[in-house]
């Protein structure tokens, strides 16, 4: 089902607002797209970034059982070309509604207006508008998220841990972070830089601890190079290929595809 969670200024970052997302996603959990192989292949392999920023000052994230409603909202505010940030949630709230399920589409709508950051929350038939923190998507992910976040007093790690491995096995891919870049005027996708492991290390008394990237031992070490707002870069070092996920380069194939629309797809680049 995915888990996405945001919050307004955070311990360590006054005046800011974070929005995270992990990539794992399941076929049957998207409705409406029609795949092709090479599409599939990539989507198991590194999901998609359930969240999108359509603008300097807006941006979306979501969760649920079929997605692909996700683009028809995305679709929606490109259709308007002009509207009030303070009314996408009403927009997401109809789409909300009308789906087959509550539990079929969530979203959290974060915006920055007139210097000042707000995040409302649409999910279980109900409006949450500005409000400091909020989650969609998996609760025994966000349960684990707590715990874990009491443990380390940081957001970061603890959303990494759970996207790492928590009671959902619907969560997981990689830890995307979305943040507002006072110096630019706009949402961007985070940077970051991890080595991630398989399983605890065992260090006995006074040995130093060896940071290894082995990848026979599943080891590896990423980073993430933003673009643009609507692409950034994940680089695997152990990998020749990178991959983009971006909201506008798509297969030929998939250039009319409308239930595509707006979403963070991947492409492998050699």
């Amino acid at each position: 089902m995915s888990f996405c969670y945001a919050e307004i200024n955070n311990e360590l970052e006054p005046n800011s607002v974070s929005i995270y997302t992990d990539t794992k996603i399941g076929f049957d959990n998207y409705s409406g797209a029609s795949f092709s192989t090479i599409r599939k292949e990539l989507i198991s392999k590194y999901g998609i970034v359930k969240c999108t920023i359509c603008n300097n000052d807006l941006c979306i994230a979501f969760a649920g059982n079929h997605i692909g409603y996700a683009s028809n909202l995305f679709r929606k505010l490109h259709e308007l070309k002009s509207f009030e940030l303070a009314d996408v949630a009403e927009i997401a709230f109809a789409i909300h509604k009308n789906a087959k399920s509550i539990d079929d589409i969530e979203f959290i709508i974060a915006y920055h207006e007139k210097d000042t950051f707000h995040l409302d929350c649409v999910k279980e038939n109900e409006i949450n508008r500005d409000i400091y923190s909020c989650h969609i998507g998996s609760y025994d992910a966000f349960c684990c998220f707590q715990k874990k976040r009491s443990e380390t007093n940081s957001a970061d790690l603890a959303f990494r841990d759970v996207v790492d491995g928590c009671m959902d096995d619907s969560v997981g891919g990689f830890p995307i972070r979305i943040l507002y870049n006072h110096d630019i005027g706009s949402f961007e996708f985070g940077s970051c830089y991890e080595i991630f492991s398989p399983g605890p290390l065992s260090i006995k008394l006074g040995e130093p601890i060896s940071f290894s990237t082995n990848v026979q031992d599943g080891n590896y070490s990423s980073f993430i190079t933003p673009i643009s707002i609507a692409e950034f870069l994940l680089v695997i070092e152990q990998m020749n290929s990178k991959i983009l996920y971006s909201r506008n380069v798509r297969f030929d194939n998939e250039a009319n595809n409308d239930s595509l629309f707006g979403l963070m797809l991947p492409l492998e680049l050699n």
